[in-house]
């Protein structure tokens, strides 16, 4: 009697576990479409990584016309009033001069203009030139990571609902087969070992099918960072997957990736900056030749004191940095080694770019052919399945070779929807390290 009831109840358990999950979405917001191309430009307008670099460059930007300003006249204006006690001399003030205090109020201009500083000022403008050129490159840099990530989300977005696909096949194929074996048991075609297994069948594929709903969540998550949102999103990804093959050869790539590479590029910048900076600071040993000139009036004054009510005065002002307590020397020898330091990293990172290009390549490679082969593995695993299903209804095959046939064919349509965006994933992986990444 109770084997009955549960022959009776399992059924209906196993089929209101299916509607569950079926009713089940991963996420209750109606999804937006979204192009790659869309998530792409969304991502470079939000993302703050990229915001950031933009910032920086603009900054850097400021900085050359810091460094020209150094070029032309500065004018500044002045005024004073001051009070003494008639006969005043201030006598302590730190140097081997007194002077003596004239009560006053004057107002005046100082205008003064660089004449030559022997090229340090032009060094130093080519530096934060260079400097500018060097955050430009990163910002390009900053926005090939970004677009890498969205590319890759993009893609584990659509894989995930592939596998989700995969899932809810499977589960109505177990349910499917349960329904068969159900009635033949009921008809004593077959045993309860048969309907055991078939539940155990089902059990697996909801497993697989809960696995999948939760991997669609997480790559929407992945998804909603990589295009820079705070706030959680639902998109429907509708572009169509393009496979397309790899380069056949390596060689010309390295090539590419060393000339276009921002990473490289922006390093190479730094460098040209901080070898400006080696200029600049041995330019700072020699002269200084400056004009300086002063008008102005001084409205009120002590009629005994022999002060003009207007003031006009000019000049030229050269300074030569004869001993610095070897200041000058410092700061050259810090220029240098820096300059160094920066050429090593560089060959360092050329070097680490050529292995990456390689790997990257090799990835590509792989994950391309991998396509072919999970193709025919999966032809081969229906192919298999639908022979022992003929040889099961026909009672020459077991329920278990038919269970091990469909967990095969299951695990051939997942393997081959991973290799699809494996490649593309691996694929946008190498036009990044090339430099060469587009939508």
């Amino acid at each position: 009697m109770r084997s009955s009831i549960a022959v009776i109840l399992i059924p209906l358990m196993i089929h209101s576990s299916i509607a569950f999950c079926e009713n089940v979405q991963p996420n209750s917001n109606i999804p937006q479409k979204l192009t790659l191309q869309q998530a792409s430009a969304m991502a470079l307008q939000n993302h703050p990584d990229v915001l950031s670099a933009q910032f920086s460059a603009q900054a850097a930007q400021e900085g050359v016309a810091d460094a020209r300003s150094v070029y032309l006249p500065q004018l500044t204006g002045e005024g004073v009033r001051s009070f003494d006690q008639k006969g005043t001399v201030i006598a302590a003030s730190g140097g081997l001069m007194s002077s003596s205090v004239i009560e006053r109020g004057s107002i005046g201009l100082g205008l003064s203009q660089l004449i030559t500083d022997f090229g340090r000022t032009s060094n130093l403008i080519a530096s934060s030139r260079h400097e500018f050129e060097s955050e430009k490159e990163h910002t390009n840099y900053v926005r090939d990571t970004v677009l890498l990530n969205v590319i890759a989300s993009y893609y584990d977005v659509l894989r995930s609902q592939a596998l989700l696909q995969v899932a809810k096949d499977a589960l109505k194929t177990r349910q499917t087969l349960f329904d068969q074996v159900s009635a033949l048991r009921k008809a004593k075609m077959k045993s309860d070992l048969d309907v055991t297994i078939a539940q155990s069948a089902i059990a697996d594929a909801n497993l697989l099918f809960l696995k999948a709903q939760s991997g669609t969540d997480q790559a929407q998550a992945s998804l909603d960072e990589a295009l820079g949102l705070s706030t959680s999103e639902y998109f429907q990804p509708v572009d169509q997957v393009k496979i397309v093959a790899p380069p056949s050869s390596v060689g010309p790539l390295i090539s590419t990736a060393l000339d276009q590479n921002p990473e490289i590029n922006s390093l190479r910048a730094q460098i040209n900056a901080l070898e400006s900076n080696v200029a600049a600071a041995r330019d700072a040993k020699y002269p200084t030749i400056s004009a300086v000139g002063y008008a102005g009036e001084t409205p009120y004054h002590v009629d005994d004191q022999p002060i003009s009510h207007h003031y006009e005065a000019g000049g030229f002002l050269v300074s030569v940095p004869f001993f610095t307590g070897g200041r000058i020397t410092a700061e050259e020898r810090e220029a240098e080694y820096k300059a160094q330091a920066a050429q090593e990293n560089l060959t360092a990172r050329m070097n680490e770019l050529q292995r990456d290009v390689r790997i990257a390549y090799d990835n590509a490679q792989t994950a391309y052919q991998n396509i072919e082969v999970t193709h025919q593995l999966l032809e081969s695993t229906h192919q298999s399945l639908q022979l022992i299903q003929a040889g099961y209804q026909l009672g020459r095959s077991s329920i278990v070779d038919l269970n091990v046939a469909q967990l095969a064919d299951t695990q051939a349509a997942i393997t081959q929807a991973n290799a699809n965006y494996d490649y593309l994933i691996q694929r946008a992986i190498l036009d990044y390290k090339l430099g060469n990444l587009s939508v």
